[in-house]
C-alpha cells in the first residue's frame, strides 16, 4: 500500500491500494474507493465512488461497470483504489 500525504476523501486520510489488495479488502468487507486515473480525490465534478461487499454483485463486476461507464480519454483508462486509513 502506498500512502499519499495530502490524499484525502472528505478530509480522512487515505491509502492507495492496487487493484488485488483492493479485491482482497473487498471480500473481507472494508470500503473501497474507486476514481479514475486522471481525476484528483477533492474534484468537484467527479467524486470518488463508494463500493462494499454485497451478495448480489462482485468485485469484478464492480470495477468493469465503473471502467466501462466512468473511464475515457479524459479522466483515464484505467481505475485507481482507496481506502480510509485505520
Amino acid at each position: 500500500m502506498n500512502y499519499y500525504e495530502n490524499e484525502r476523501i472528505d478530509g480522512q486520510k487515505v491509502l492507495r491500494l492496487s487493484k488485488m489488495k483492493a479485491r482482497k479488502l473487498f471480500d473481507e468487507g472494508r470500503i473501497i474507493f474507486i476514481i479514475p486515473s486522471k481525476c484528483r480525490l477533492d474534484n468537484m465534478w467527479v467524486r470518488p465512488m463508494r463500493i462494499q461487499k454485497s451478495e448480489e454483485v462482485s468485485f469484478d463486476t464492480l470495477v468493469n461497470s465503473a471502467i466501462f461507464y466512468n473511464c475515457c480519454s479524459e479522466l483515464g483508462y484505467y481505475l485507481r483504489y482507496y481506502v480510509l486509513e485505520a
